[in-house]
């Protein structure tokens, strides 16, 4: 039996045990609750930007890795929750081996201006 795992939702006075059912009701929920990011279509022109400029700026929008991440988590207070889920911090640092995959996809995602899709 997979320990991490929610096998029925209660959701508007219906039960949910379908995997698929849960995910979508899940995926609504956090959706509207944390709201969602426009798109943007613009890829800026770093040398216009900055012409004088003899770097390479591309790092400025390069993606993120796990531990760059979990560094950044780390350095918020422990005790505090970074949103509207009431998750804190040290649940994200305890949970990082199970959730750190899955927090980095959606972070690289929301960088990209792409809205995650769940499959």
């Amino acid at each position: 039996m997979r320990k991490n795992w929610i096998s029925t939702l209660s959701l508007d006075e219906r039960i949910l045990e379908n995997e698929r059912d849960i995910v979508n009701a899940l995926s609504s929920f956090f959706k509207s609750s944390l709201g969602t990011m426009n798109q943007c279509r613009l890829s800026p022109d770093w040398s216009r930007i900055y012409p004088l400029a003899d770097i390479n700026l591309s790092s400025l929008v390069a993606t993120c890795t796990k531990s760059e991440i979990l560094s950044c988590i780390k350095e918020l207070g422990s005790d505090k929750a970074p949103g509207p889920d009431g998750l804190t911090v040290e649940f994200f640092i305890h949970a990082w081996s199970i959730i750190g995959v899955d927090i980095n996809n959606i972070i690289n995602e929301i960088m990209r201006g792409r809205e995650t899709e769940i499959d």
